[in-house]
């Protein structure tokens, strides 16, 4: 695994990062392949730190590792513990001591089981594994997760996880522990939309469209409830928390609502944009775990001079805890998935970039990347050519994707009509679609210099 790039910074981060992530895997153990992911020197890894070191993970090629860890938090969904799995497990596959006395005693924060089912479907996505689709393992905590592991925590049946302060530690209803009085966290909302939604895309890979369909509604349901309720339009933001008084926190929180932002819960552009802002405020101030999602968010939502600067945080070695696991496997998430814009639609067999660089970063190149059946050579020249290079594995259908709107792409210097669309987050795409067979690179550029590097932006979102 190597990156090359005009900025020698970003060429040390991911060097750095490479290594502290290299030094939290682990095999041999009882519990199987795993990776740290938890507080160093606790020998285990925990729900949260999973799913969201899982690609950074795949970047380093470490897919059994992931598939185990996962799948080892499936097996143990019980309901004797109201479905939940085990919050953190060691490297003896035992709860966590630190977490875990008993079946009725035990430390467990309620976004989790959904965090984990999204997780399961990306990396489907990225690996084309057909177990996360297929596994009984993972098919049986997916279904308990979005019909038991609800009713068990909806104390009132509104549709919603709540918890109550007799919970004590079991149920925490938000990954923010350092407030008490929390009744349902905006974080929450976010993963159990996410995990809603996934959970309908599995139904549908698995070939039953009928079963998708409710969850879709659920879904769209509180999506709604908490974009018309929750939003906070003296602060331009959304209120983080519902306390135990039935009233919305003012107060906004940077972790919780970065999460709602990593969910893809939040509606309209233009809140979107506000959220964005706010958090980049409340950026410094937050801990290292929550700040190192922070990079590829700001990448996914257009800020890509703020996200490169959040990265340069990230590799500053006085960084306070930059050893802490999430924080390594995050940079190369960041890179990937944000600055070079990669993602997988495994169903699809199918590879999409999108070049964010910003004016401090020329051109950068990964190689030696496995996603899917393959592994890859990817290059962006600024935000206007792209190399992609099939080193190995079946064929790949490759949609290149430029901001902005052309009505034609350079595909080896012959011109291809560019369809033209606006992304998800609201920017102008211009893309064309071709194969790339085995041991072949193809080149994709604009048919003209393009004049600076702004992303368009539109009111609308798809």
């Amino acid at each position: 695994m190597r990156l090359a790039s005009s900025e020698q910074t970003l060429v040390e981060g991911w060097e750095w990062a490479i290594a502290q992530a290299r030094s939290f895997v682990r095999s041999g153990d009882p519990v199987g392949d795993w990776i740290e992911a938890s507080l160093p020197g606790r020998d285990a890894f925990c729900m949260r730190d999973v799913a969201h070191q899982s690609a950074g993970a795949q970047i380093l090629g470490l897919r059994s590792h992931v598939k185990n860890m996962l799948r080892r938090f499936a097996e143990h969904v019980s309901g004797a513990r109201d479905w939940c799995s085990f919050w953190e497990i060691t490297s003896a596959n035992l709860p966590a001591p630190q977490d875990y006395t008993n079946d009725t005693d035990f430390w467990y924060n309620l976004p989790a089981n959904f965090d984990v089912l999204a997780a399961c479907l990306r990396q489907y996505r990225w690996t084309g594994d057909r177990d996360y689709i297929h596994d009984p393992v993972f098919v049986q905590f997916y279904d308990r997760t979005v019909t038991d592991y609800v009713q068990r925590w909806d104390m009132n049946g509104d549709g919603l996880l709540e918890h109550l302060p007799q919970y004590g530690r079991r149920g925490i209803a938000s990954y923010e522990e350092a407030i008490t009085d929390i009744c349902i966290g905006g974080d929450l909302l976010a993963a159990q939309v996410a995990a809603y939604e996934a959970y309908a895309h599995i139904q549908e890979l698995r070939g039953y469209p009928q079963d998708a369909r409710p969850y879709r509604r659920r879904a769209a349901v509180i999506r709604d409830r908490y974009n018309q309720m929750w939003w906070n339009p003296e602060a331009r933001t959304f209120h983080s928390f519902m306390r135990q008084d039935g009233q919305l926190a003012r107060e906004p929180n940077f972790g919780v609502n970065s999460l709602a932002m990593y969910f893809d819960l939040v509606q309209g552009v233009e809140r979107a944009d506000s959220v964005m802002k706010d958090l980049m405020q409340r950026f410094p101030a937050a801990n290292v775990e929550t700040q190192s999602y922070f990079p590829e968010l700001a990448y996914r939502y257009g800020f890509h001079a703020e996200a490169y600067a959040a990265l340069q945080h990230l590799f500053s070695p006085q960084l306070p805890r930059r050893t802490y696991p999430e924080v390594s496997f995050a940079v190369l998430d960041a890179i990937v998935s944000g600055m070079i814009g990669l993602s997988a639609q495994a169903n699809r067999g199918r590879l999409v970039t999108l070049s964010r660089l910003d004016d401090q970063v020329g051109w950068v190149a990964v190689e030696q990347l496995p996603i899917l059946d393959n592994w890859i050579e990817l290059c962006h020249i600024g935000n206007d050519e792209t190399r992609l290079s099939n080193r190995q594995g079946p064929a790949i259908r490759w949609r290149a994707c430029f901001g902005g709107s052309e009505h034609v792409l350079m595909v080896d210097d012959i011109e291809m009509p560019a369809t033209r669309s606006i992304g998800q987050y609201g920017q102008a795409l211009s893309w064309v679609e071709i194969n790339i067979p085995a041991g072949e690179s193809r080149i994709i550029r604009r048919p003209r210099p393009h004049v600076g590097k702004t992303v368009e932006r539109n009111s609308s979102r798809l």
